[in-house]
């Protein structure tokens, strides 16, 4: 529909934000607040929100670099200014990235996040590992408010991260469980499960997520009720260049056009 074609051309055209606090999460990984640096054009522009979790944006910095980030979350009820906080994928090598004051072009939301539609009246397990855990957490509140029967969530390999105050809230809720391993798909077998009622949403390294879902799917789980994150696929930030495929066994599918969340049952038909 035109109007549908009209959101996608706002939600990924470049709108500058100047960056207010600079956190290092670990190899790679950086989050920024950042604030618009100019007021939102009228009628061709909108904050930089995130309707969907799961979804990626592109961070566009001098000299042509983009870098993929995610965990947009929108601070500006808390703060009370127009703020949004971003997490890098990755940063380049051998540059400093998001200095406070720099200037960066926000482009996003982009590609497929979490599909909770169908999570209402049913069971959600959700089952991360370490920095995949930030892509699931958000999710705790938001499955609440959409009526979904039980809440689960396993979170593995995140001890360095747990002296921040987000963590410590999380593991203070009722079902969630905080372990240091071995791995996600020994999570898959402890976990109660009422296969035919359930979702289950998977991120965390891409060969330990995939071992997870064939551990589900062996407890009776459709590979349709599996949804797993394929971030860390994401490459070029222009979905052009095609190095975010999924192989071997995820075929012709790109995780920056098709994903990054799939349902299992597309990355084993590849299609």
């Amino acid at each position: 529909m035109p109007g549908d074609e009209r959101d996608r051309r706002w939600a990924t055209a470049p709108r500058p934000h100047r960056v207010v606090e600079r956190r290092t999460d670990g190899p790679g990984r950086v989050t920024l607040s950042l604030t618009p640096a100019s007021p939102p054009k009228a009628g061709a522009d909108r904050p930089a929100t995130r309707p969907l979790p799961g979804q990626y944006w592109v961070l566009d910095l001098e000299g042509g670099v983009q870098v993929p980030a995610v965990d947009v979350t929108d601070l500006t009820e808390a703060c009370g200014d127009a703020v949004v906080q971003v997490t890098t994928l990755r940063v380049p090598c051998g540059q400093t990235m998001g200095v406070v004051g720099d200037l960066i072009e926000v482009r996003g939301p982009m590609g497929a996040g979490w599909d909770l539609e169908s999570v209402t009246g049913r069971d959600l397990v959700l089952i991360g590992w370490d920095t995949g855990v930030a892509l699931l957490s958000p999710l705790v509140e938001q499955a609440e408010a959409r009526g979904v029967r039980s809440v689960r969530m396993w979170a593995g390999g995140c001890e360095r991260w747990l002296s921040r105050p987000e963590w410590r809230d999380l593991a203070g809720r009722d079902g969630v469980r905080l372990s240091p391993g071995p791995d996600m798909s020994a999570a898959a077998g402890e976990l109660d499960l009422d296969p035919g009622n359930t979702i289950a949403l998977v991120a965390g390294p891409w060969p330990m997520a995939c071992d997870t879902a064939r551990a589900l799917i062996d407890r009776g789980l459709p590979a349709a009720s599996v949804q797993l994150a394929a971030h860390s696929f994401l490459r070029c930030g222009n979905r052009r260049c095609g190095r975010c495929r999924l192989a071997p066994s995820g075929g012709v599918l790109r995780a920056c056009l098709d994903g990054p969340v799939l349902a299992y049952d597309r990355i084993m038909q590849g299609a």
